[in-house]
C-alpha cells in the first residue's frame, strides 16, 4: 500500500466532513483570493519550478475551506497534516494536466460553498481527494516499477 493512501484516507474522513458543519462559512475575500490563484494556473503555462507555490495555494485551498467550519478539531487536524504534507510534496511533479484538474475541481468545491450547496461541496471534496489518492497511487507503483 502506498505511504500516501493513509493520509488520503485521513484527508476524506476530515475534510469533507468539515463542510458539513452546521454554520459553514467562508471568511470575506476568501474565495476570490482562490479564484485568482486558481486562475493563474489554469492560464498560465505549467513548469514545475512553480510546484512548491501551487503547493501552497492547494494548502491554502484546503486550510481554509476547514477553517470556515469554526471547528477548531478539524481545523488543528488540517494544520497538523499541512505541516506533514509540506515536508514531503514540496518536490511536487503533477504536470500540466494535473494541475488543471486540480485547480478546476477547487472552482467546483468553491461554487458549491458559494451557492450554500455544502452537501455538493462535501461529494465534490470526497471526489477530489480520492482522484488525488488514486493519482499519487499510481506513481507510487509506477516508481517502484522504474
Amino acid at each position: 500500500m502506498p505511504s500516501g493512501d493513509a493520509a488520503y484516507r485521513f484527508r476524506i474522513a476530515v475534510e469533507p466532513a468539515a463542510l458539513l458543519e452546521p454554520g459553514h462559512a467562508l471568511p470575506a475575500g476568501f474565495a476570490a483570493e482562490m479564484r485568482l490563484g486558481h486562475r493563474d494556473f489554469l492560464e498560465t503555462r505549467w513548469h514545475d519550478s512553480r510546484a512548491v507555490a501551487f503547493f501552497e495555494l492547494n494548502a491554502a485551498f484546503h486550510h481554509g475551506i476547514v477553517a470556515a467550519s469554526g471547528n477548531r478539531f478539524f481545523l488543528a487536524a488540517t494544520e497538523q497534516h499541512n505541516r506533514l504534507r509540506r515536508l514531503l510534496n514540496y518536490g511536487w511533479v503533477l504536470g500540466a494536466d494535473r494541475v488543471r484538474q486540480n485547480a478546476t475541481e477547487h472552482l467546483a468545491i468553491l461554487d458549491a460553498l458559494e451557492s450554500g450547496d455544502h452537501a455538493a461541496a462535501s461529494r465534490l471534496l470526497r471526489d477530489h481527494l480520492r482522484a488525488a489518492q488514486a493519482l499519487t497511487g499510481e506513481l507510487a507503483r509506477l516508481r517502484g516499477a522504474a
